[in-house]
């Protein structure tokens, strides 16, 4: 500025013609000292601008000490191609992926909740949970995964599941059939009402066991089901099998089984088998017996009725065996007579259905004759008593030549009236029930030793 001043308030600097060996040239240069001023510096008030520039951010970052707040649609823009934003719409908050690559969130525990804390996703120590209201329900594991709770699965249409084998595990198809290529184990069932259920609103509800196999033997193996437990330090035992088998080789258009069921007896941890049902139909019981647990019932032979009279009934109810022990019996006084038998004295019995089959052997060393001895004698201790069903009570409901021996007047005829626990004896072959002037009485026995034989056998029904 030739021939003037520069003037500042309170400042003037000489001319270029006055200016000392000390001044700024003209042309430039470095100034050594301070320049103050109370007022501006090209309207920028220096004082002000130097204490924000103090407080400000460099562009190579640093730290800062207080907040930085964005009003709302004014985004926090990250990378190059702004390719992470952060903002809020007055509305919503969002974090948003833009750009390339993923949006990746580290950390040695990662969290997902509410403002109020109230959880829902967590991942630490190498498991991912999942909450519902603060509450847990999936947990990752190394095996798979931990569900707390119930699974309800609307709309699943995976055709299959894999093992990460070579071939899928579980095959769901086209028809919503579900295979298993393996075998299928439940450990859940912890108590025994634990139970497993096939329902079928309509039609068969089936369980099919598939043998997978074209060339099958005679007593081949079809299918197993068996019933276990803990043994002893055995491990698992069966209690109860049953098994289909091949009940021949197997053909074009023959394919014979078997079903074979197994039980386990007290004292031992092995199956044996009890009962087979043939391919032919043969049920063959191979150990044990077959009980009839309900009086009545039995074997049903109505399959077969062959007669030309009026059946009553083909069912097969009773069989026995057993004992009985006969004695010298005063039909008269209701009361059997005093004897010492020889030790060859026996009675034994078979009962079939309704009919009984006696044996009888009685001998005597000794005997006190009735009292009165025109009444009538017979045999007693019969173990059932005849029927009384269409019987005639003049006539006898069975009567038989029986073979004696060593009597004062032998016994020739024995029969039983209906509804009678006794034997009558007769002495006489054209004797009846009621021709009492034929009946053996007291008279007729022999009192010495070795006397009174008498044997037979004897059919008649109760």
């Amino acid at each position: 500025m030739a021939g003037g001043k520069l003037i500042s308030t309170g400042v003037e600097f000489p001319d270029a013609t006055t200016q000392t060996t000390s001044g700024l040239p003209l042309t430039g240069g470095a100034l050594t000292g301070a320049v103050t001023t109370t007022s501006t510096f090209d309207g920028r008030d220096v004082a002000a601008d130097g204490v924000t520039a103090d407080a400000a951010l460099p562009k190579a970052g640093g730290t800062m000490t207080g907040d930085v707040s964005l009003g709302d649609n004014v985004k926090a823009k990250f990378g190059a191609s702004d390719d992470l934003e952060v903002y809020h719409d007055g509305s919503n908050s969002y974090i948003k992926d833009t750009g390339t690559g993923d949006l990746k969130i580290w950390g040695a525990g990662v969290e997902i909740a509410t403002a109020g804390g109230n959880k829902y996703f967590e991942g630490a120590a190498n498991v991912a949970r999942l909450y519902h209201t603060g509450n847990e329900k999936l947990a990752t594991t190394n095996n798979g995964i931990d569900v707390t709770g119930s699974v309800t699965c609307d709309g699943f249409t995976s055709t299959g599941i894999d093992d990460n084998a070579t071939s899928t595990a579980i095959t769901i198809d086209a028809s919503e059939n579900v295979t298993f290529a393996g075998s299928v184990t439940c450990d859940g069932f912890t108590s025994e009402t634990g139970t497993i259920q096939l329902k079928s609103t309509s039609g068969n509800t089936n369980i099919d066991i598939h043998r997978v196999d074209t060339s099958i033997g005679d007593a081949n193996g079809l299918g197993h089901i068996r019933f276990t437990a803990e043994g002893s330090g055995s491990g698992e035992v069966p209690a109860v099998e049953i098994q289909a088998v091949s009940d021949g080789a197997w053909s074009a258009g023959s394919a014979p089984g078997a079903l074979s069921i197994k039980t386990t007896p007290s004292g031992a941890e092995a199956s044996t088998e009890r009962m087979r049902i043939a391919a032919n139909g043969n049920v063959e019981v191979a150990t044990g017996n077959l009980v009839i647990g309900t009086s009545g019932k039995g074997i049903d032979f109505s399959a077969s009725t062959d007669g030309t009279g009026t059946v009553t009934s083909e069912v097969l109810d009773d069989y026995e065996e057993g004992t009985w022990t006969p004695t010298f019996y005063n039909i008269t006084a209701a009361a059997n007579i005093p004897a010492t038998y020889d030790d060859t004295r026996h009675g034994n019995y078979t009962k079939i259905g309704r009919t009984v089959t006696l044996n009888v052997f009685l001998r005597t060393d000794a005997i006190t004759l009735p009292a009165t001895a025109a009444d009538f004698i017979g045999i007693g201790g019969l173990p059932f008593t005849i029927t009384s069903v269409g019987e005639h009570s003049a006539y006898p409901a069975a009567r038989w030549l029986v073979p004696a021996s060593n009597w004062a007047t032998i016994p020739r005829v024995a029969s039983i009236g209906a509804s009678e626990a006794f034997i009558r004896l007769y002495t006489s072959t054209s004797a009846g029930a009621g021709e009492t002037t034929l009946a053996s009485n007291g008279n007729d026995f022999a009192a010495g030793g070795n006397s009174n034989s008498i044997a037979f056998t004897v059919t008649y029904q109760v």
